[in-house]
């Protein structure tokens, strides 16, 4: 932003005024936009997220329930391969 020309031309002045005045309501409209998107953006993260936890509970839940039906265990190697494990040879 330049430097403010201090006049004393009372013209001058009141043009100088205006175009602050103007320059703070575009800034003001601006930020009231950002603040718009920055909301819409939360909520659209908050679905995410709430997406996210859905999709993982019922990951856990169906593996439980392979896990009962078959007494096998679905989990990750320590490689980070998707395995089954027989839980009577695991005990």
């Amino acid at each position: 932003m330049p430097d403010k020309i201090i006049t004393t031309d009372r013209a001058l002045r009141a043009i100088q005024r205006k175009l602050e005045s103007a320059e703070l309501a575009h800034l003001r409209s601006y930020i009231e936009q950002q603040q718009a998107k920055i909301e819409d953006l939360q909520e659209r993260l908050q679905v995410a997220d709430d997406n996210a936890e859905y999709w993982r509970e019922s990951w856990f839940e169906i593996a439980e329930s392979i896990a009962a039906e078959t007494g096998s265990a679905i989990g990750l190697t320590v490689d980070g391969q998707v395995g089954v494990v027989d839980r009577n040879e695991a005990a």
